[in-house]
C-alpha cells in the first residue's frame, strides 16, 4: 500500500474559533513542510482574507484529504463508477465519472472528526471538493456564496467560493472571493443559518390582489417589480413586493391546466392583467426592478402596451456602476447579498409549477 505523507490541520489555540477553511488536498510546499495553504494558493488565500478583514491565524485551516494526490491532480484519487464497486457504491462523483475510491473516503470521516471537535460557526468550502464532502452536492459556481447546511457535520453552516488556486488560473474570481468571504465573517458572528422569513402569496384570486394591495400597498415605498417570460415569447407571472418579507406573483402561465392559462375564464385573465396594468401605471408610488430597463419594461410596453411610470431604481445596472468589476446577473447578487442558499437550486427538479387547491 502506498504511503502518504500527512499534513495536520491547523488549529489555533487561541481565538475565538468562528471560522474554519476547508481546502481540496496539500501541494508540494504543504507536503515539504507540513503545513496547510502556504504555498502560491496559501498566500492568495492570505491576501483575500486580508481584504475581507478575517484574520487567518484565529481560523482553523484544513483539507478534504490530508495528504498530496500524484501530481496535484485530484483524479488519481478517483476511478470509475464499476472501478469502485459499482452499484453498490452510494458517494456522489466528484464529476463526470469521477468516483472517490473507498481507500480514500476515510477522509471524510476524518474532517468530520475535525469540524466537530472545532465547532466553528461557519465552514468555508474552498472550490468543489470541498463541497462535495461538506455538503453532498458539486458544482461550485452554481452554488458558491449560498448559505447552506452540512450534509456531513449536521448543524454546520457552510459559505462554497471559489478555491484560491482558481484565482490564479483566473485572476477574475478574485473580487468574487473576498466578497464571499466578506460574507462569511458576517455570518460567523452566530452559528444558526438565519433566513428571511417571507409571505408569497403565490396563488391568487381576482380579489386577492386587491386586497394584497390594500394591505400592504404604500404610496412612499418602493414597490419592486419582476416579470418572467417562455422563451421570450409571453409573460408566464409578474411578481410584486412592497417589502423584503412579503410578495405577491401574479401567474398567468400554467402547463397543467387546460389552455396553459392559469387563469379559469379569459374574463379572469383580462381583469389580472387590468390590476398588473394599474400597479405600474397609475398606482402613485416609485418602482424598482432588477435589469427592468433593458428588458422588463421594454416587452411590458411592446408586447402588452403597459408604461412604466415611476420608475426609479434598476439593481442590476446600480450593482454594475457601483461595482463594475463583479457580474451583474440576478443570481450573483443573491448569492453576495442575502443569505439564501442558490436560489436556482432551491426548486426540486420535474416541478413545472405547483397547483392551488380547487
Amino acid at each position: 500500500m502506498t504511503s502518504h505523507k500527512i499534513v495536520p490541520a491547523t488549529i489555533p489555540l487561541n481565538g475565538p474559533h468562528k471560522i474554519a477553511f476547508i481546502g481540496e488536498a496539500p501541494g508540494e510546499n504543504e507536503e515539504r513542510e507540513g503545513e496547510v495553504f502556504i504555498g502560491a494558493a496559501g498566500v492568495m488565500l492570505d491576501k483575500c482574507c486580508k481584504l475581507a478583514g478575517i484574520s487567518r491565524g484565529e481560523a482553523m485551516i484544513t483539507n478534504v484529504f490530508n495528504f498530496r494526490p500524484p501530481g496535484n491532480n485530484i483524479d488519481a484519487f478517483c476511478g470509475t463508477k464499476k472501478e469502485v464497486g459499482g452499484a453498490e457504491y452510494k458517494v456522489i462523483p466528484l464529476g463526470a465519472g469521477q468516483y472517490v475510491k473507498p481507500q480514500y473516503l476515510s477522509n471524510l470521516a476524518r474532517l468530520k472528526s475535525e469540524l466537530s471537535y472545532f465547532k466553528p460557526n461557519i465552514a468555508i468550502a474552498l472550490g468543489n471538493t470541498a463541497l462535495w464532502a461538506l455538503c453532498n452536492v458539486t458544482g461550485i459556481g452554481k452554488y458558491r456564496g449560498g448559505v447552506m447546511e452540512s450534509t456531513l457535520v449536521p448543524g454546520l453552516k457552510v459559505i462554497p467560493t471559489w478555491h484560491p488556486a482558481s484565482v490564479l488560473r483566473k485572476y477574475d474570481n478574485k473580487v468574487v472571493l473576498v466578497a464571499d468571504l466578506i460574507k462569511a465573517r458576517g455570518e460567523a458572528e452566530y452559528r444558526e443559518i438565519r433566513r428571511t422569513q417571507r409571505e408569497i402569496w403565490i396563488y391568487p384570486e381576482i380579489k386577492d390582489l386587491y386586497e394584497w394591495s390594500r394591505r400592504y400597498g404604500s404610496t412612499t415605498s418602493l414597490l419592486s417589480v419582476d416579470i418572467e417570460t417562455k422563451a421570450g415569447r409571453f409573460i408566464s407571472c409578474v411578481g410584486f413586493a412592497f417589502t423584503k418579507d412579503n410578495a405577491l406573483v401574479v401567474p398567468f402561465w400554467d402547463p397543467l391546466r387546460e389552455g396553459n392559462s392559469y387563469w379559469r375564464t379569459l374574463e379572469e385573465e383580462v381583469a389580472a392583467w387590468n390590476w398588473v396594468r394599474a400597479m405600474l401605471t397609475t398606482y402613485p408610488c416609485r418602482k424598482l426592478g432588477q435589469n427592468y430597463i433593458a428588458y422588463d419594461s421594454n416587452f411590458l410596453l411592446t408586447k402588452l402596451g403597459i408604461f412604466t411610470r415611476h420608475f426609479e431604481h434598476d439593481c442590476m445596472i446600480a450593482a454594475h456602476a457601483q461595482q463594475p468589476e463583479m457580474e451583474k446577473g440576478l443570481g450573483f447578487l443573491t448569492s453576495v447579498h442575502c443569505n439564501e442558499p442558490a436560489y436556482k437550486t432551491i426548486r426540486p427538479r420535474g416541478y413545472s409549477t405547483a397547483k392551488r387547491e380547487e
